[in-house]
């Protein structure tokens, strides 16, 4: 079994998972599926560890795209805040760079968020 799809199969707090980078759509769907589950008041640093362990940032751009395909852009929208609020030696603020910045600001300029994507501010009602 490739390491790919032992990452799709193994829930994310596994060994399993937490060896093993994403990759792929498949594994793109799985993890927009997981991040939209996850009830907006667990969206937490602790949270995204776990769910981001191995993810690069091209990875993480299409992720994003997929919360958005799912009419979850605000999901995507909470993550990059998240994110971006992280001090710099923190190693997921490096998954802040010009391709999550470049997807999400190209859903922001779809949907309308520009405000709440470039400060952070929470918008009033979530999907």
């Amino acid at each position: 079994m490739t390491a790919c799809k032992v990452a799709l199969l193994a829930p994310p707090d596994s060994a399993a998972a937490r060896r093993t980078s994403y990759s792929g759509d498949g594994a793109a769907q799985h993890l927009s599926s997981q991040l939209h589950a996850v009830p907006a008041s667990k969206v937490t640093v602790d949270t995204l560890r776990v769910l981001l362990h191995g993810c690069n940032s091209r990875f993480l751009a299409s992720v994003f795209k997929r919360l958005e395909h799912r009419r979850a852009s605000h999901r995507a929208f909470e993550v990059f805040a998240i994110l971006r609020s992280l001090p710099p030696h923190d190693p997921l603020a490096a998954l802040c760079d010009m391709y999550t910045y470049s997807t999400i600001m190209s859903q922001v300029r779809r949907g309308g968020g520009l405000w709440w994507a470039v400060v952070g501010v929470r918008r009033g009602g979530r999907g």
